[in-house]
């Protein structure tokens, strides 16, 4: 049996960093104004993405309903992010992407803008390949589903089990009220007949389109749409099979027994003529008692209160009084599995209940005007929502946008975590909070992110219930994958940004520099390393523990960042990291040790320098005297000098002052004439060739450094010397 072809681990990688991408500025763009810095960094991402992962173009990209193909091979790992926007692409319709080129930005604006709008809209207006053909964006090619390829194939295996193109071109169909089914589709509506919880699976695709911007259900339209779902099914079910008619309104009824209490209300009490009259009375006339207590049940326990209408229902439904008493103990049944039962009043409740359900009089438990305000509620708002809206509407608007509403969540869950005691509710709390933080980091949203990050470290920094959750979350927060991406932002981001996520940095603490020392791995000084080193700069010494690993990494030029980022931050602890790798360090980094420990400003560094000038021998020594020299920074001049002054000379470290008296005569520092001077007295019987070398070499430097104080050495020297000195001064002169 041969198995299904998969991309490489290589391509699989460069197509999810694709979908992460695409994901996020698809996001952002549904989300924010054009204007919002999210917008504009996911967006940059996304371009320089499509740069860096596609291999060559033109890259053909075919959608499935669950993952991507390239090739018509599928990633050699499941990957959430292609999975998530391969069902983006497929609920509008799209079966096949292709980057003929590097689009530019137009044209992933165009994208964006497609995949931004309602899936219904889309297929309303032709579906996505019409609507690209317009934009004229020649760098993306789209082809969309066929939905007459689809109609003229007759062999469907288990069409009811499948949520596939038929059935929603099906659903297509009912929602643009076009009515138009050919024949597979026909018989697809057939079998959807014969089985009430694929009618309840209809009309839930249906009434799912059907709501506000703000997400509120719009119970007419919903209501309407079902009910045409309704007819039409009853209508191919009276002209292929009437001898269902019967079965098939049992399956509506059933159906209709799980639908929203309002839309089912609504449907049922409205008033209809022609042919939806007899659908209605139809689908009334087929509810059993156990459909009817369910309907019954739904509405009371979303109401908590009786009504007219819901009277009305019940009447049409069980005119007979015995009827009614049964449905409303099937319904009391139902109820008393609920939460409603437990609540307070429910009894006497329950008795205005079956009294109005009963005698059909609603007056003896209910007020006028409530009762002509209950029944007016929906006609008003329908009003409302057809006329023209208030002035004060923006505001309104405003007061639940996106980002009012996120401000109040964070300032919500920041005070609970305050006020919390309970630690087992205090860990799940910060759990939640963790999981918003990444949100907001995917989004851009640093600042909110932020105000979470210190109210999690504020947590674990008390002595609160919620010390370990806070610690906790924290760290979960800092490993997230969200916060890995930052660092890929980081270069792309603008001032504002910046100070943003520095803000959020700051907040979390020290362990962000696990994340932000990946930005060590560039050999190059990149724009990235330069800003997360300027973060984790700001933690000082509390960074140290998380760069230890780096300094001893196998890479040379990690060793060398992370020992460049220690020497800004100084201290102890550096020292005792930079120390050991003055005797045993990579010659390619022993400079930047040594400028390292230059920079601190601790008296150990001095040491650390002494001892390994001292200790080092041949090639060795040379390489960190060499290094010594190379840094060009007069700082170093104590440091050789008081190392010469204290070293034996003339003795074991006699080719180390010579090492080093040559070093300060290319330093050209006038603090280390004295101790040069001072060499040219120094002599030892038996040594005479050591105190020979040593002299000459003293005066080869004081020539080299050659400022007024030196010149007055060697002239002093050339008076006042004994007599080889004397003779060593002339030779130099001649030279």
């Amino acid at each position: 049996m041969s198995q299904a072809a998969t991309l490489s681990p290589e391509l699989s990688q460069s197509l999810g960093l694709l979908a992460r991408a695409c994901l996020t500025a698809a996001r952002n763009w549904r989300l924010y104004p054009a204007s919002h810095p999210a917008v504009h960094t996911s967006f940059e991402r996304l371009h320089k993405t499509i740069g860096e992962s596609i291999p060559s173009f033109p890259f053909a990209i075919g959608v499935a309903p669950d993952t991507l193909l390239v090739n018509g091979a599928a990633p050699a790992a499941s990957d959430p992010a292609i999975a998530e926007l391969a069902s983006l692409l497929h609920e509008h319709d799209i079966i096949h992407l292709t980057l003929v080129t590097a689009p530019p930005p137009a044209a992933l604006e165009g994208l964006l803008d497609l995949l931004k709008r309602d899936p219904e809209d889309v297929r309303a207006a032709g579906g996505p390949a019409k609507l690209w053909s317009v934009s004229l964006h020649k760098s993306i090619a789209v082809q969309q589903i066929d939905y007459a390829k689809l109609f003229a194939d007759r062999e469907i295996l288990k069409p009811v089990a499948r949520r596939d193109d038929l059935w929603r071109a099906i659903v297509h169909s009912f929602d643009t009220g076009s009515g138009v089914l050919d024949e597979a589709a026909q018989e697809r509506l057939l079998e959807i007949a014969g089985d009430a919880s694929e009618i309840k699976e209809l009309a839930r695709a249906l009434t799912a389109s059907r709501v506000t911007a703000g997400g509120a259900p719009m119970i007419m339209a919903q209501a309407a749409v079902v009910l045409a779902s309704f007819r039409q099914i009853l209508g191919v079910v009276s002209v292929l099979t009437p001898d269902r008619r019967q079965e098939v309104l049992a399956n509506l009824a059933e159906a209709s027994s799980d639908l929203d209490t309002s839309v089912a209300l609504r449907m049922f009490t409205a008033e209809h003529d022609g042919e939806d009259r007899g659908v209605v009375d139809g689908v009334l006339g087929a509810f059993d008692d156990g459909s009817t207590a369910r309907l019954l049940a739904a509405a009371l326990a979303r109401e908590r209160q009786p009504s007219t209408r819901l009277a009305e229902v019940l009447h049409t439904i069980a005119p007979d009084a015995a009827r009614k008493k049964r449905v409303l103990g099937f319904a009391h049944a139902l109820l008393k599995e609920t939460d409603f039962a437990a609540t307070p009043g429910f009894g006497g409740l329950w008795s205005s209940v079956e009294e109005l359900m009963l005698h059909y009089q609603e007056e003896p438990f209910v007020s006028e005007d409530y009762r002509a305000s209950l029944d007016q509620a929906q006609p008003r708002a329908e009003t409302m929502a057809e006329r023209d809206r208030p002035a004060e509407l923006p505001g309104w608007l405003d007061s639940v946008s996106e980002d009012s509403v996120r401000r109040l969540s964070v300032v919500l869950l920041v005070d609970l975590l305050k006020l919390e005691r309970d630690p087992q509710a205090a860990e799940g709390l910060a759990g939640d909070m963790a999981e918003v933080a990444e949100d907001l980091l995917t989004a851009g949203d640093f600042h909110h992110a932020a105000a979470i990050a210190r109210a999690l470290a504020q947590a674990a920094a008390s002595k609160i219930a919620a010390q370990e959750a806070g610690r906790a979350a924290l760290d979960r927060l800092v490993r997230s994958e969200a916060a890995k991406t930052l660092l890929q932002l980081m270069a792309d981001l603008d001032d504002a940004q910046l100070l943003a996520l520095r803000d959020f940095c700051a907040a979390a603490g020290p362990t962000c520099t696990m994340f932000l020392r990946a930005a060590l791995h560039d050999e190059a000084y990149t724009p990235t390393r330069r800003r997360a080193t300027e973060i984790i700069v700001g933690y000082g010494e509390k960074a140290m523990p998380f760069l230890t690993p780096l300094v001893t990494d196998e890479r040379w030029f990690v060793q060398r960042n992370a020992i460049e980022l220690l020497g800004h931050i100084g201290g102890r602890d550096n020292v005792r990291l930079l120390q050991p790798l003055l005797r045993r360090g990579d010659p390619r980094v022993l400079r930047q040790v040594i400028a390292s420990l230059l920079s601190t400003d601790d008296p150990g560094a001095v040491r650390a320098l002494q001892t390994a000038v001292r200790g080092a021998g041949g090639e060795y020594r040379e390489a960190i005297l060499q290094a010594l020299v190379a840094q060009h920074d007069r700082r170093i001049v104590p440091h050789l000098t008081q190392t010469l002054a204290d070293v034996d000379r003339l003795g074991r470290d006699h080719a180390f002052a010579l090492d080093a008296v040559a070093a300060l005569g290319r330093m050209g520092d006038d603090r280390a004439v004295p101790v040069i001077t001072s060499l040219l007295g120094q002599r030892r019987w038996l040594a005479w060739k050591k105190t020979t070398d040593l002299r000459r070499a003293a005066l080869a430097s004081l020539v080299r450094i050659g400022t007024p104080a030196a010149s007055a050495a060697i002239r002093d020297a050339s008076e006042r010397g004994d007599r080889a000195l004397r003779r060593l001064v002339r030779d130099a002169a001649r030279v």
